[in-house]
């Protein structure tokens, strides 16, 4: 099978549901006007198409990349090399990241500057690059998930 095919298959077993609970909102609790269900659907139509052709890009282009960078690292054999590549892929992955930096925008704002957007960026960049290191090293030695989810956890909720 064509891999647009595969991904459009793919995005489409995704979407379904989503689309289908948007259609059971309007047939039982709250109908839309025309024009707005024939743009959720045209939308629909643009978000399979778009996300299936961003997919077909990732797999041509940056799969191979990653395979490459990941077979470099491991036969480098040396663990400061693994927990550094892992650092700074889990930091920049996440700092280029446009949610992120739209979160750190809006809570800006909220705070009125308080909490600076920059600021905001760095500390979960930085969060999720430890984390990324956490599960090499997790994965390098083999060991149970349960102790870090246990130590990790309470680093997540803030007691108040």
């Amino acid at each position: 099978m064509p891999i647009l095919i595969e991904k459009m298959l793919e995005v489409t077993r995704s979407v379904t549901p989503i689309f289908l609970f948007v259609l059971m909102i309007h047939f039982f609790l709250v109908p839309f006007s025309s024009s707005l269900l024939i743009a959720f659907f045209l939308g629909t139509l643009a978000i399979v198409i778009g996300l299936s052709l961003f997919l077909v890009g990732v797999d041509i282009a940056i799969t191979p990349i990653g395979e490459y960078i990941g077979k470099g690292v491991a036969k480098s054999n040396r663990i400061y090399v693994l927990v550094t590549v892992g650092f700074l892929i889990g930091f920049i992955i996440s700092a280029a990241e446009p949610s992120l930096t739209v979160l750190g925008n809006q809570v800006s704002i909220v705070t009125s500057g308080t909490i600076d957007s920059f600021q905001l960026i760095l500390t979960v960049s930085i969060g999720i690059a430890i984390m990324v290191v956490v599960g090499l090293l997790r994965i390098v030695y083999n060991s149970s998930f349960a102790p870090l989810r246990t130590t990790f956890y309470p680093f997540t909720v803030k007691i108040s």
